[in-house]
This record gives structure tokens, sequence and C-alpha cells, in this order.
């Protein structure tokens, strides 16, 4: 068996119109995009080419040591996978060019889904029904020992998401492990349509260019938390790149002027790409498909030269249009479909039956072994047509693209020919677009945070917002602590995004499942509810630099952007040092595309203007709100004791270490104090710290209470009862404390460092002891200071920290000061008409 399998879909629906694609007599950059009633010759070869290219990668492999002319043909076959990034390119170009040309159709959605469903699905299934259910119920016992594997993972393959098995390792599914690109494929048209259908051309280039400078990036990262160069291959959302790249050469074509403006950057991309890749072949001998140098580099290289050649091939403006459109390449790309579907199968039926009777020395079994499996799976591919797919592919009828005007102007006509010009459609189309804007722009508050202070804070904003009589709008994961809340609330329209998952427990690759899946259904919630003039305030944003695809969507949208910094810093910088600079660069870039950033404190906004350059007119201090447990003052514990309270995610920022060793050293002191640590570890890059906090735990442990885990409301006000006051001993740290404000609303005082404002929001509020540094010696000093006091002292700083934080940073106050902000930006949009003022009290002398 090949020690690897790589399979695609048709790209091109058979015997139908190829919606989008240049009449073939088209000629010149300025040609009219139309729907062309015949199939592109070329471009069925380029399927040709790539599914003869991945046949030899399976079937023309020499094994053992190769010297002389025999390294050129090794190299060559085994760089020869390269045929199903063409595939992927190709795919993107294709299916982009049919959104692109029928998204104004009645039933956009419906006829797309329905036709790539006729074109792929019948015969996928008809496979895996025939190896799944068929063949083990004929063969029984009879069958090899490693077919269980295959019937023990068939979920993955009935679900579309046979990659995500496959990334584990080889072999996971023996004999269909090549249908990991379906899946690609598939999920690929999950959720391109709908982004197509909500963006505007240019505004679906700007994405498709940012993601593909992104995607590098994301796969150094993934190397980088350990997956391996066979996973990052085969995951979809580490491969989307090279399908965009067939998206922007589409786009591209129509609309040549966007071409003519950027085609001095075709040659030196082309050059870079050819480059990169001869570096890789001249160090490797050939092209690896999993060297870390061909999943960084390599994927993009040969995503911008098929991009480049396809593009050619379908503008038929050269040449390799005409080379590529002779017979013998369209037919095999016309039933290229099916012939990738069986070869692997009858790959393995040879080697198993008549490879080890044929003794005619390598090179002459290995081109018998070719020729045999190319003409077995092509003539299976054309009887498969013949008799099965074509009858599916009959019901198309039923699901045609319609003749609409189109949702974008029309590409330019023919070069030197008069430009198109039709007033009534041009009218017609600008009075929807006008009608379009003209409704009142809406407010959206964006959070991918599900759970902890992070969501309490946007709850309690949309509480005291809507308070004031104002709709909001959320986007929030599914699995929002709060989201029942927001479900009451008249004035509230929830958009609910797939779950976001905190949790530790989980695989590496369990989480990078749920979070991809996340973050894809939250763009794709964004993209489609959001509209331009809307003001969109983000909140918490990802791990950089995908947090910046929040931004870029509502940029492309033409949002109005209002961004809380509640971290002006990242707490730890995910990435290693020498790539830090593109989580700062990500950073940079969402401070500078946001209208106005708001932070909590002063520290907090001297941090963005000296360190990031943006003006102190564009950053606007608003101060944390406090979260209310809802079971008033809380008493003081009667203990002999001082019960101090370590709260909250466990992050090394936090100085939980400064605090078991201040703790542990008073104690062996015979001083009279307690810790108990409530909180769970959201990061796995936490994790060996905490470890490290565990171990210290070990060698001392009387003095120390753990609660491991996330800790749900109900139980906050009796954890926080049985306390005496908070110790926050923060180090590296420049936003506010979400925990100091839970502390102080429940009349708790706090013993904190002065990191970022927290020493500001001691002193104002006399709500606690200050720590003067970050030290062990540090905390114990001010540990003692408490010690000395009273508990009716200790509840007085609790006092009179609770009413100044509910006078000074009451949500009433949060709400007015933020729907300033609002309507600041939203009264400044340029050509803004029609906007209704937001009401809230004093507006007339704001």
């Amino acid at each position: 068996m090949p020690d690897v399998d790589y399979g695609i879909s048709s790209v091109l629906e058979s015997r139908s119109p190829a919606v989008g694609i240049l009449q073939s007599g088209a000629r010149g950059p300025a040609h009219r995009m139309a729907l062309s009633g015949a199939r592109l010759a070329s471009l069925d070869g380029v399927r040709g080419l790539a599914i003869i290219s991945v046949i030899a990668f399976h079937a023309l492999r020499l094994h053992g040591r190769v010297e002389g002319w025999l390294r050129l043909w090794r190299g060559i076959q085994e760089s020869s996978w390269a045929g199903v990034d063409l595939f992927f390119v190709l795919s993107g170009f294709l299916i982009t060019g049919v959104l692109l040309d029928s998204c104004q159709d009645k039933g956009y959605f419906r006829n797309f889904y329905a036709r790539r469903a006729l074109r792929i699905m019948p015969l996928y299934y008809a496979v895996l029904t025939l190896a799944l259910v068929v063949i083990p119920a004929l063969a029984g016992s009879r069958l090899p020992a490693l077919y269980s594997r295959l019937t023990e993972n068939q979920f993955w393959l009935w679900t579309y998401l046979q990659n995500y098995l496959q990334s584990k390792g080889p072999h996971q599914l023996p004999g269909l492990g090549h249908f990991w690109s379906l899946a690609v494929e598939e999920q690929f048209y999950w959720f391109w349509p709908i982004i197509v259908y909500f963006t505007s051309r240019r505004g679906l280039l700007r994405m498709c260019v940012a993601i593909c400078v992104a995607e590098p990036i994301l796969r150094i990262a993934c190397l980088h938390f350990g997956l391996s160069e066979w996973a990052v291959r085969e995951l979809s959302f580490a491969r989307m790149d090279t399908l965009l790249y067939g998206a922007i050469a589409a786009l591209l074509l129509r609309e040549p002027t966007w071409f003519t403006a950027r085609r001095y950057w075709v040659p030196v991309l082309i050059a870079i790409s050819v480059a990169a890749l001869a570096w890789i072949a001249f160090h490797k001998g050939f092209i690896p498909y999993e060297a870390p140098e061909t999943v960084v580099i390599g994927y993009s290289a040969l995503g911008i030269l098929f991009a480049a050649f396809v593009y050619a091939c379908a503008s038929n403006r050269t040449s390799i249009g005409s080379l590529m459109s002779v017979s013998i390449l369209r037919w095999f790309g016309r039933y290229s479909y099916a012939e990738y579907v069986f070869h692997p199968p009858l790959l393995l039926v040879y080697e198993a039956t008549i490879a080890p009777h044929v003794g005619l020395g390598r090179v002459v079994s290995t081109t018998i072994c070719f020729l045999s499996v190319t003409a077995v799976s092509s003539g299976m591919a054309w009887i498969s047509w013949i008799v099965f797919e074509s009858r599916f592919l009959k019901l198309k009828r039923y699901f045609e693209y319609g003749g609409q005007e189109r949702r974008h102007a029309a590409a330019a006509p023919e070069a030197n020919a008069a430009p198109l010009s039709n007033p009534n459609l041009g009218s017609r189309l600008w009075g929807v677009r006008k009608e379009r804007f003209r409704r009142q722009e809406r407010i959206f508050l964006h959070t991918p945070e599900p759970f902890s202070s992070a969501a309490l804070y946007v709850a309690a904003l949309a509480r005291s917002v809507t308070g004031e009589g104002t709709p909001i709008h959320i986007v929030c994961p599914s699995n929002h602590q709060c989201l029942e809340q927001f479900n009451h609330n008249p004035l509230i329209t929830v958009h609910p995004t797939m779950a976001r998952s905190t949790d530790s427990r989980r695989g590496f690759l369990g989480k990078v499942v749920v979070n991809v899946q996340f973050l894809l259904s939250s763009l794709a919630v964004l993209f489609c509810e959001i509209r331009r003039g809307d003001l969109v305030h983000f909140q918490y944003s990802l791990h950089l630099p995908f947090g910046a695809l929040f931004f870029l969507c509502a940029r492309v949208r033409g949002c109005k952007i209002v961004y809380t910094a509640h971290d002006p810093l990242p707490h730890k910088w995910m990435m290693p040092k020498e790539l830090r600079w593109v989580e700062r660069r990500a950073l940079a870039w969402m401070y500078r595309v946001s209208d106005t950033i708001i932070v909590h404190n002063e520290v907090g906004k001297r941090t963005i203007v000296e360190q990031f350059g943006e003006s102190s007119a564009k950053v606007k201090v608003i101060p944390q709100g406090p979260y209310e447990l809802g079971a008033g003052t809380l008493p003081i514990p009667e203990s002999e004791y001082l019960e101090v309270l370590l709260f909250g995610a466990l992050r090394e920022n936090k100085g939980a270490h400064l605090a078991i060793e201040a703790i542990q050293q008073l104690y062996r002191e015979e001083v009279p104090i307690r810790l108990t640590i409530a909180g769970a570890v959201l990061n796995r890059n936490e994790h060996k710290y905490w470890d490290r906090c565990q171990e210290l735990i070990r060698k001392y442990p009387q003095p120390i209470r753990l609660i491991d885990g996330f800790i749900p409301d109900e139980q906050l006000p009796e954890l926080f009862a049985s306390c005496h006051c908070f110790l926050l001993p923060y180090t590296e740290f420049f936003s506010d404390s979400g925990v100091a404000s839970i502390a102080l609303a429940n009349g708790r005082p706090v013993i904190g460092t002065r990191a970022g404002g927290l020493g500001a929001l001691l002193e104002a509020s006399n709500g606690g002891l200050v720590i003067e540094e970050a030290s062990v010696d540090a905390v114990v000093t001010a540990l003692r200071k408490a010690i000395l006091l009273s508990r009716q002292q200790l509840d007085q700083f609790g006092r009179e920290g609770q009413a100044w934080i509910l006078s000074e940073c009451g949500w009433p106050k949060i709400a007015r000061e933020t729907l300033q902000v609002y309507a600041a930006r939203q009264l400044a949009a340029p050509n803004a008409t029609a906007i209704t003022p937001i009401p809230y009290p004093g507006r007339a002398t704001s």
C-alpha cells in the first residue's frame, strides 16, 4: 500500500454549462464574463493533468536505491503529489466563479448545494456502502485484519470529517485514506457560498489575500504547538489558502482592471514561488509533501503557480490553453473524479495479486503497474459515468442557474469595444444598494469568550446599555454562560455561533477542531449579520493573529469598529520569540483599524499611545464595571486565621507562586494565615507553570487549600464569604483586574500589586492594601500589615471599596459613556443619512 493517499472531487460539473468560464473564443484582458454554454476544454485538460499526476505519485514509485537518470524519475514521481494542490486551486477557481455569477439568482443556495450534492455524493456514498456494508457482509471473517480499522472508523467517512481522523497518521482508513481531500473541499463548500453571497467582490479579494498571507503563519504555529507535518497537510483550516488562490484567480478574471493594476506583481510572485520550490528540491532531491519547508512555504508557492497556470488556461490568451486542450488530457479530465475514487483500491489489489508475479525489473514492473492501474480505473470511471453518475446528473435540470441580473456589475466587454451600458439596470442596482444602506445602523457586541469575567462583562454591559433604551445585537458562542439572560431581554438579538472550548482537559487536536469550527462559524455569522454602517464593538479578541480576522471581517463589510482593549498587551505572547512580531503586528493592525479604542485605566491608554503610536484622542478611558453576586454585603467569616483567597484563571502573570511562597513562609513562622486557591488553567501554555506551583504546594501543603476548576456563579457567594480578603500579587499586567472589581463589589478588600490599573484602583477606592513590588518579600510585608489589622478594619476597607466602585464605576455610568462613544462614531460616519440618535440621559449637553 502506498504510504500516502490523495484524492479530490470533480471540480467541474460534467456535461453541464461551465458557469462563469469564458467563452472559448474570448480574447484579451477586457473580455466580458458570461455564462458559457460549453465546457472550457483547457480546464478539462488541467484536470486530466492533475489526475495523471496523482496516479503517477501512487503507482510510479521506485523502491530501493536509485542512481543516474532514475534519480530524475524519482524526483518527478515523488513531487507529483502536487497534483492534488492543482485540483484544490482549480476547485477554488471554478466554484468561486459559479458563486460570483449566480449570487443574485433565485434559489442561489439551494441550486448550488443541490448541484454539488448530485455531482459528488452519489458515487462517494455508493463506494462507502460497498466498502463498509456490502463487502463486510459477504466476506465476513475472511477480510484482512487491517480492514477492521476501516469499519471501526467509518463514522468519519460518512460525515465528511475523515481528514481530521487522518491527521493522526497514515493507515487510519486503509484503502480510503485518499478521501481526506474530498473532506477538505466539502468543508470549503459549507461556508464559502455564504461568504461570497454577503461580501462585495473587492471585499472578497481583500479577505482572500489576507487569509493567504496568514496561512503560512498559521502552519508555523501548528508545527510549533506540536502538530505533525502530516496533520497540517490534511487539516482544512491549514489548507484554505490553496483553494483561495483559485478564488483570487476567478475574481481577477472577472475584474480585468484589478489584474491590470497588479500585473507587475505577477512575475515577482511567480519568481519567488519558483525559487522557493527550487530551493526545497535542491536540498531534498525532490519536493516532499511532509517536509517542514514544504508545509510552511511550499504549499503557498504551489498555490501561486497553479493559480497563474489556471488563469492563463481560462483566459485563453497563450498557447498554454491550446496545449491543455489536447484530447487525451480532456478525456482523463472528464472522468477524473471517478478515476480518483477507484485508483487507490485498485492499486492495493494489483500489489497484492499481480505485482508479485511480475519479475521484469523495477522500471518495467513499475511502468506496468502504472499503466494497468490507470487503464482499469479509467475504464471503471467511464462505466460509472454511463451507468450510474449520469443518472443523477440529469436531476440538475431542476436546479438550473438562472439568468437574473448579477449581484455585482458585469465585467468589461470585449477589448476595443464600447463600454457596456445599461442605465436601467444600473439605476435599479444602485437603488437597491441605496435602500439597503438607508436602513438604521445597528450596534453589535462581539465576544468569543463563553465563561469567566469576560462573559460577565459583556452580560453586564449589554444589560446596562439596553437599560438605557438602546437595542443591541450580540454575537457570542452558543455555550456563553449568560445566553439565557440575553434571550430573555427583548432589546437584545442574539446571533449564536458554534460553541468555543476552554476545557484544558481536551487533547490538543480536539481543542483545535472545536475552536476552528468556532472561528469559522463566528466569521460566517458576522459576515451574514453585519452590513455597511453598522457599529461592531469587539470584546476580548482571540489568540493573535486569529483575532484579527474578526476585525478584517468588519472592515471588509464597511462597519465602524469600537474595540475594548481589556488587555492592551496580551497576558502572554503565544508564539515563540522569533515569531512574536507576528502577534504584535496583528495587535497593532487591530488598533489601527479601530475607530475608537476603549481601555479601563490611564496605564492602558499610555501603553497603547506609547507602544503602538495611536493618538490620545482615539483612546477613551471607561472604567471596569463591578460584578455583584446579588447576595448583599457578605458577612465576615469567623476564623482564627486570616483567610486569604487567590481567585480566577491561573496564569503566570497573576503571581500564584509569590502567594504560595509568602503564605508558606508566614505559616512556618506560626502566623495564623491560610490561602485558598480557586480557579482553572484555561491556557495549555500555562500548564507547566501551574505544575511548578503545585510542586511548591506539595513541599509544604498545610496552609493551602486548592479548588481546581471553573467555579459556577451560584457557588461564588459561599466561596467569597469564606475569605477575609483577596490576594492579587500580579506581575506583568497592563489591564484592570476583573477579579478586583468582583472583590470590591462584594465588600471584600484586596491586597494587590500596582500592576496595570490595580494600584490606582486600590488607592482611589481605599479598598485594600498595596504590595509595593512583585516579590515574595513584598507580599509577606503586605500580608503582615493585613494580619495586624482587626477584622473590623479589614471589613471597613471592603465597605469603602464597595461604595466607591458602585458609585464611580457603576454600570449605568459605564453605559452612558459607552453610548457616547457609539454616538460619536455613528455621527462621524461619512455620508451618513437617516441615523436615529441613540437615547441616553444628558445627550443634549454631551
